[in-house]
């Protein structure tokens, strides 16, 4: 079971995306959830756009895909909070800090028990998650 970065539900939205992820995305639909971390993220990128055809279409995109994966999309709550708490201070304590969002993605990971799929694995690995990177997959 995997829980997706939002680099990789970005790529699946790019005018070229990687063959390699979009198999990969193919492979691993029906055990793939996504974090609120990364509809939030989503969001924001499109709501920054000016309104418009581009703004439009991006949300329209994203309202199907949100509804595809309803059932699917992993809160940020109490439980996942705790958790990061534990790995937030492991990671101080390392001397290591993570950018928020991907923090709270490994928390995610973490109490759920999946593997992030993401581009960006040494800041996950860093916090004791197990990733895989279909960027890099054959």
């Amino acid at each position: 079971m995997f829980l997706a970065d939002t680099n990789l539900i970005s790529e699946a939205r790019q005018a070229c995306p990687q063959p390699q992820v979009l198999d990969w995305l193919s492979k691993h639909e029906t055990d793939l959830f996504i974090s609120a971390v990364t509809i939030a993220e989503i969001q924001s990128g499109i709501s920054r756009l000016e309104d418009g055809p581009k703004q439009a279409k991006l949300q329209k995109w994203f309202d199907t895909l949100r509804e595809l994966y309803r059932g699917a999309i992993l809160a940020f709550d109490e439980p996942v909070a705790i958790t990061w708490g534990k790995m937030n201070a492991s990671l101080v304590r390392k001397g290591r800090r993570l950018p928020a969002a991907d923090s709270f993605l490994a928390a995610t990971a973490l109490h759920h028990d999946l593997t992030v799929a993401t581009r960006n694995e040494r800041d996950f690995a860093d916090a004791g998650v197990t990733t895989v990177n279909p960027w890099l997959l054959k």
